[in-house]
């Protein structure tokens, strides 16, 4: 008789504790929602920004900005697009978190558009910290630097 019970309640445990999981996650969750003026929010680096993709892709719903690196004749550069005009973007390159930020230049007259002038290629180490502006909502993030593609050699 014992064991008639013990089977039962074996077969009862883990269905309650996914209803209590279930339940919780019903009353505690929140709902997403659109960025609210005076809002802060996270941008969440994507998988793309941890291996030599060219690109890293930062993005929070449906707010995005894409980083690339490129390097010519004219110096080493990081871009940045986003998905929404910015007012401004502040961005840090380095191995620890007392890199100086400094502020992108906007390219032409597209909000969308910013360029960083960098000293050289970041190492494997660093890591891209930003702080992005758009209508009155700030984004932050923090992103790997291997997406930058090795470079060719013979080419600069």
């Amino acid at each position: 008789m014992g064991s008639r019970h013990l089977v039962i309640a074996l077969m009862v445990a883990p269905l309650l504790a996914v209803a209590g999981w279930w339940a919780s996650g019903l009353l505690y969750s929140q709902e997403p929602g659109p960025a609210q003026k005076g809002g802060v929010y996270p941008l969440l680096e994507k998988s793309n920004c941890r291996y030599a993709s060219g690109q890293c892709l930062l993005e929070n719903v449906d707010f995005t900005i894409a980083l690339t690196y490129v390097s010519g004749l004219d110096g080493h550069f990081l871009l940045a697009r986003a998905s929404h005009p910015l007012s401004d973007i502040l961005l840090a390159v380095g191995e620890d978190e007392q890199s100086a930020p400094q502020s992108m230049d906007r390219r032409g007259t597209n909000s969308r558009e910013w360029r960083l002038a960098l000293d050289g290629r970041p190492g494997a180490a660093a890591r891209i910290r930003l702080v992005a502006r758009s209508a009155d909502v700030i984004w932050y993030g923090d992103a790997a630097t291997h997406f930058i593609k090795a470079p060719v050699p013979g080419v600069q």
